[in-house]
């Protein structure tokens, strides 16, 4: 499903400083957004990053399948964050965390699939990028209904546009995900 991932596992075999860091900024959201859930302060939610990302670091050459490098990600962050609470991490709204936390489970199909999914639309819109990537996050990643006024203002378009120029950005997203999807080998 994702792509490149392989090449980019390869490129960081090879000590690739730019490889490593495309690959951490890939995954970095995914990754956070774990700890966010177990509501593990903001210390704790950066040592689980540091972690996990040390250990994938460590773990590289062993990878058995590229393409599911994301479960990979999800189930040792999962891990690490069960650890963080274990040894007494801190929660951000609950205080401690009770005595006995139950190991977590393994990412099910469909929430693996769902982030899966998240990945594949943040890294297209990366690859995007431009006008059309800053039209496309006004519009469907604010969590408040989009305000055509203040982003026509904000990007300098006139509202009339916004509606055409959403539908020809959707599309090269569209083609972009579909590009990558058939770039996969699981496809």
């Amino acid at each position: 499903m994702q792509d490149g991932d392989g090449a980019l596992i390869e490129r960081c075999l090879k000590r690739d400083q730019v490889a490593w860091r495309e690959l951490v900024e890939k995954y970095k959201r995914l990754v956070y957004s774990i700890p966010r859930a177990y509501q593990l302060t903001d210390a704790a939610c950066d040592d689980v990053f540091q972690g996990v990302f040390s250990l994938l670091f460590q773990n590289l050459g062993g990878l058995r399948d590229t393409r599911t490098l994301a479960k990979w990600l999800m189930t040792t962050t999962q891990r690490e964050c069960w650890r963080a609470s274990r040894s007494g991490a801190r929660v951000a709204r609950l205080g401690t965390l009770p005595a006995h936390v139950p190991p977590p489970n393994e990412p099910k199909p469909d929430e693996l699939e769902r982030w899966e999914r998240r990945v594949a639309v943040q890294h297209a819109l990366t690859k995007l990028g431009g006008p059309c990537e800053r039209l496309l996050r006004a519009l469907f990643m604010n969590t408040e209904r989009p305000n055509y006024a203040e982003i026509s203002s904000s990007l300098g378009i006139p509202t009339g546009s916004i509606g055409p120029t959403r539908a020809r950005c959707l599309a090269k997203l569209g083609a972009l995900l579909a590009e990558s999807s058939a770039a996969s080998p699981e496809a």
